[in-house]
């Protein structure tokens, strides 16, 4: 592994670890690539290239539960990445999606900001440091999605918790703006969700991405699918439809029958079109059922519903990436094997969606 500034390159031999080698088989972490070794001043010069050979997409992880601590959320979410490496790397690499175009990037260094944020939560009061320490890790995200974005590339985020959407929105948006795609403040977003994540301005943690990216003018359209009404507190509903965002509610379709998932999908493209803006997309693992996640709940979508969800507005919109977050192995049985597959099979149909 390979360190530049505040990311942990892969290099051949850290893919090949994980790969579980079978005779008549070739596995996709055979074949996706691996980025050769750089520094950070030519970090986006050697992104650059990789674009220009065909790849298409960067996958980086981000192991930390740093975020969900300061939202007196359970951790957990900093082990998901290995899981997702050991199901995606053995997928079977054949002719329904072309693992050439996927290249592993690394993981964010987040170890010692971890440590820092074990040792706060043995203070009475640990959330003030915990609240600057998402705001650390906020600083190292961004930078790298911004480079994968000045690339050309696709950014593909794997891990931690719902706290790293600021910062991907963040780098996101300083990259369109910069290389001109958008000549105005603000991009969109489309969440899978039982919540909002839209509380208060009170310091950085899981809860609130949404809520800074809309106060620096970095999320202009914001639509929430799944959300569970008594999940999300009254304060918090009415600022977001202050700020004219829309959700539908997972009883809407699911208990109430007022409409069906399909329409929901639909609508919501209807409301994103409408807004002519690139947009991001989310998928909070805690918004299906029987998932170990740091909210996991025991009713929710199902995978199918959230495959379906992935492929229709990675399909239909200008997806800027995939943000994949909150899934905690540790909090339920077989858990990274469930964890694994699930963020493996995401990123699948995100990718396979995208293809023409």
């Amino acid at each position: 592994m390979h360190t530049v500034g505040h990311l942990h390159v892969f290099q051949r031999e850290d893919v090949d670890r994980w790969i579980d080698h079978r005779e008549g088989e070739v596995k996709f972490g055979e074949d996706l690539q691996i980025l050769k070794t750089c520094d950070s001043g030519s970090l986006v010069d050697t992104l650059a290239e990789s674009a220009a050979s065909g790849i298409q997409y960067v996958v980086v992880g981000v192991p930390e539960d740093v975020g969900v601590r300061a939202n007196l959320g359970r951790e957990g979410a900093r082990t998901a990445w290995g899981p997702f490496l050991s199901a995606f790397l053995n997928l079977q690499s054949n002719r329904f999606l072309d693992a050439e175009k996927i290249l592993l990037l690394g993981e964010v260094a987040a170890q010692d900001l971890q440590k820092r944020a074990e040792e706060a939560e043995g203070k009475a009061d640990p959330l003030p440091d915990l609240r600057q320490l998402t705001a650390d890790l906020d600083e190292r995200v961004y930078p790298i999605i911004e480079s994968i974005v000045n690339a050309g590339l696709e950014p593909i985020v794997i891990g931690g918790n719902h706290n790293n959407a600021y910062p991907i929105l963040k780098g996101v948006e300083a990259s369109l703006l910069k290389s001109g795609r958008i000549s105005d403040r603000g991009i969109g977003c489309v969440n899978c969700d039982a919540h909002l994540d839209f509380r208060p301005l009170e310091g950085r943690h899981s809860g609130n991405s949404f809520s800074y990216a809309h106060q620096e003018a970095i999320l202009q359209a914001y639509a929430v699918i799944g959300l569970q009404e008594q999940y999300n507190n009254a304060e918090m509903l009415e600022r977001f439809a202050s700020a004219g965002f829309r959700y539908w509610a997972y009883e809407d379709f699911a208990v109430r029958g007022k409409l069906t998932f399909e329409s929901a999908l639909r609508q919501a493209l209807k409301y994103l079109r409408q807004t002519n803006l690139p947009i991001g997309m989310e998928i909070d693992l805690d918004s299906m059922a029987n998932v170990p996640a740091s909210a996991e709940i025991p009713f929710g979508l199902s995978a199918q519903q959230v495959f379906r969800f992935i492929h229709a507005f990675a399909k239909s919109l200008n997806t800027l990436y995939l943000h994949i977050t909150e899934g905690a192995p540790d909090l339920g049985p077989a858990g990274e094997r469930k964890i694994g597959r699930l963020t493996a099979m995401c990123v699948v149909t995100y990718v396979k969606a995208r293809e023409p």
